[in-house]
């Protein structure tokens, strides 16, 4: 579906968030809003229509809109400026806090910790040097970097891979780690309001990126 959307920091019109809305109630209202903000159908700024308006367009009660408006507010999506409306917050200011502070080579707030064990690798100094395999492999990988258009798995690779994985593949590509991976999947998978259900304890990172999809994290105990 293509609407036309007015530009950063411009009122949307009623109609157009109307058009993105197929399941009325407020918690798909609010999926349909939150749909728009990630995929830039609205920026950050921009001024959405008020309770009564969207809520006259959907032919819905305003307090469904205004349920609606609250759980996009609780996931960070949106905030209210009073008399002056509801806007699309910034994608960057925080709103919850983060879990995995050490990530990426942030400063850690323990500065006085022996030992970083935020990255949950082990110390280089104890692994084996990879030295001579890098270079082995390198010497010869110009051929196989030459377009983007390239599969992004080399062909070596992945029959190996299909050796040994339990189903056909229709496509394989590369990530940055299980963290790339699993913020993909959280990306394509994962909408507002969505229950998932995750161990607990469980992997940090993960419920920061659940949190910022503005899922509904249900933590199962897990027994060993």
């Amino acid at each position: 579906m293509t609407v036309t959307v007015p530009a950063t920091g411009t009122s949307v019109p009623a109609e157009s968030v109307a058009a993105f809305v197929e399941d009325r109630s407020p918690r798909g209202i609010a999926a349909a809003v939150h749909r728009m903000i990630r995929a830039g159908q609205v920026q950050p700024g921009d001024r959405l229509p008020t309770v009564r308006d969207l809520a006259q367009h959907l032919g819905v009660s305003p307090a469904t809109v205004s349920e609606a408006w609250q759980a996009l507010g609780a996931v960070g999506a949106i905030h209210a400026r009073g008399r002056a409306g509801t806007f699309v917050r910034d994608v960057a200011e925080p709103t919850r806090p983060t879990r995995y502070l050490g990530i990426g080579g942030a400063p850690s707030t323990e500065e006085s910790a022996a030992l970083d064990l935020s990255t949950g690798t082990p110390d280089p100094a104890l692994l084996p040097a990879l030295h001579e395999a890098v270079e082995r492999f390198t010497s010869g990988a110009t051929a196989w970097t030459s377009s983007y258009l390239d599969q992004p798995v080399l062909p070596a690779l992945r029959e190996h891979l299909e050796q040994s994985w339990p189903f056909r593949a229709q496509r394989m590509t590369v990530v940055d780690g299980a963290l790339d991976g699993l913020s993909r999947i959280v990306d394509q998978l994962v909408g507002l309001g969505d229950r998932v259900i995750m161990e607990s304890p469980g992997f940090p990172p993960l419920i920061d990126l659940l949190d910022r999809a503005g899922a509904d994290v249900i933590p199962v105990a897990i027994d060993e």
